[in-house]
């Protein structure tokens, strides 16, 4: 997907500048929507997730985190997630054993 949204816009720079909604809405025509996990109702955010990718819909994830200047930050989070960078969401399963 990183490929084609450059080559749509002549170079890769733009991957480094963009946001995936925009993307997403660049290369699908569809709609993106955003969800703030720190206000989010974790139960009801689930359910929508796990029925968006059974309807077939793109899903995807960040952690983003600017330094105070608002610049994009380097690291991790403590699960090992990568600070300003997008993951896509295969697959969700309901795991009782960690809930």
């Amino acid at each position: 997907m990183e490929k084609a949204y450059a080559k749509l816009h002549q170079h890769y720079q733009v991957l480094n500048t963009g946001s995936v909604s925009e993307a997403m809405v660049d290369l699908t025509g569809m709609v993106a929507e955003k969800y703030d996990l720190k206000s989010a109702d974790m139960v009801q955010f689930w359910r929508d997730m796990k029925k968006f990718l059974a309807l077939g819909y793109l899903v995807s994830c960040a952690n983003i985190q600017l330094d105070e200047e608002g610049r994009p930050e380097r690291g991790n989070g403590p699960k090992g997630i990568n600070y300003n960078h997008t993951y896509s969401i295969e697959r969700m399963v309901d795991c009782p054993e960690f809930s």
